[in-house]
Formats: C-alpha cells, structure tokens, sequence
C-alpha cells in the first residue's frame, strides 16, 4: 500500500502544474552524479546526502522502486548489484517526504557499444548495441549484390541494409532496397524490402550468425500486374540467398577468450541491443 501511494505521489508530482510546483519549492538536499560500472556495461548511480541529518530518500527508474537511508555527508552507489540497470538516456525520479521531486537523465554517450554485463538473474551476457552491429555490417559486408534474369531485368542491392533492433524480440530486422532494371523500357525501379533474421552465437568463435531469413514486406513503386508478380517473385528468391548464412558480428579475442567456454542460453534484443546470454 505504501509503495502504492509512493507511485501515485509521483505521478502527481511530475504532472502537476509548473507554477504549483514553484511555489511549494523545497530542494532535495542530494548531489546526483553517475560513473560507468566496473565493466562499462551500465551506469551506477551516485546519491550524496549535502544535509546535516540521515536522509530517506526513494528511487524508482524502469519501472523498479526502492527506498534508501543516506547518513550526513555520505555516497550511495546504485547499480545493476541493488537490482537497477542504467543505460543510456535512462530517466530516474528522486524523491523524500516534505521536498520536490528530482528527475534525471543518464548521459547519451559513454558507454561501451561492445559489452560484458550480467543479466538481472546473474547470467554473463555480451551486449551489441544497434551502432555497432551496423558499422561491422558497413565494414564487412560487400555490396553490391547483383543478379541478372536474361531478356527481363537486372536485380542489385547498392547500399548496406540498415539494421534495426527491436526490443522484446530476438530477431535482427533490416531495411534494404533493391534496384530492380527492367530491359525493356530500361527504368530503375527501388524495391523496398523489411526482413528478420534470428541470430544465432558460435561460442568457440565468437561469430554470431544469421538463419530464418523472413522478407516482412515488399514495397514496388509504380509497377502492377505480370511483371509485379514476376519481381516480386524473384526478389523472395535473391534475398535468401544473398543473405544466408549471414555473419553479423564476431566478438574480439580479449572478449572471446572469457566467454568461448560458455554455452548460449538465448540471445534477444533488450534495452536496444543485442544482449547474447552465456550460462
């Protein structure tokens, strides 16, 4: 029932009024700073009471509450070992019976793209995050694919597909267009595709691999009829194969040789990256 109470104080809180807010102004007696956690997976938060007497203080982030007790001129660190996991752009709520509300962001940037964490039930985990995976695809994967269909038409994709993550999922999406040349009037017609893959980790390698390759949707501009069959048809051919067997990551060597002895339990998108849990 407290808690409860705590949760609904906090939403009138940071709904009500600003000019309300200004006049019942009392400051939380707290310095709030953040460092990164010992292997940079996560931030911890740091609370220091400025008061001269103990201060009860609340926090609630994600969706997570707890009560704390600060002595005078004491640090209260807080991170994934109280059981709250920053991220970046992670907003927070302070708050003490008798003072305003404090609300905080984490920073943006600072963390690292390539992660070892642990999971909330004490898994090991490596995290990717969506920057990441999308500058190894800049990197390794080679464009152009191009295939040709004698007397109808040349099929290419030019650019990297971009990779998308999704959270709650534990698939990989990507969008990509195909360049679709059509040999007898000669026009260029973009052919918009959404795609998944399930990732899959190799542990004695570190390579996370693709597999079920699934076309979403297919998106043709300005083209109807047989020939919209006809390519369409062929684009749920190429795509499969130009990306079977795909490699979307491989761990470096200072991770891997923590991590090759570890089997997968799962791999999922949570927080926006790829989190690849090891028992």
């Amino acid at each position: 029932m407290r808690y409860k109470l705590k949760f609904i104080f906090l939403f009138l809180t940071i709904f009500y009024s600003t000019g309300f807010s200004q006049s019942q102004s009392k400051k939380l007696p707290i310095e709030v700073t953040c460092r990164k956690s010992f292997l940079g997976g996560s931030y911890v938060l740091q609370i220091k009471n400025t008061s001269t007497a103990p201060l009860n203080i609340w926090l609630t982030a994600r969706e997570k509450y707890a009560e704390y007790t600060i002595l005078p001129a004491s640090i209260k660190d807080i991170g994934w070992v109280q059981g709250f996991r920053f991220d970046e752009n992670d907003v927070f709520f302070i708050g003490s019976d008798g003072y305003d509300t404090l609300k905080q962001v984490m920073p943006s940037t600072g963390l690292h793209d390539i992660r070892i964490d642990f999971a909330d039930n004490g898994a090991l985990t490596v995290n990717l995050s969506q920057t990441e995976l999308q500058k190894v695809a800049n990197k390794y994967l080679k464009v152009p694919f191009k295939q040709s269909y004698p007397n109808f038409a040349d099929f290419e994709i030019t650019e990297v597909p971009q990779i998308l993550l999704k959270n709650g999922s534990n698939k990989i999406y990507l969008n990509a267009v195909i360049h679709v040349v059509i040999f007898s009037g000669k026009v260029n017609i973009p052919v918009n595709i959404a795609g998944s893959f399930i990732p899959y980790y190799i542990p004695s390698t570190g390579a996370v691999m693709s597999s079920q390759l699934t076309l979403e949707n297919i998106n043709i501009s300005n083209l109807s009829g047989e020939v919209f069959d006809k390519v369409k048809s062929i684009v749920n051919e190429l795509v499969p194969i130009w990306f079977s067997n795909l490699q979307l990551y491989k761990v470096n060597n200072t991770i891997l040789k923590y991590c090759k002895f570890f089997n997968v339990h799962k791999i999922s998108v949570q927080n926006n990256r790829l989190v690849i849990e090891l028992l």
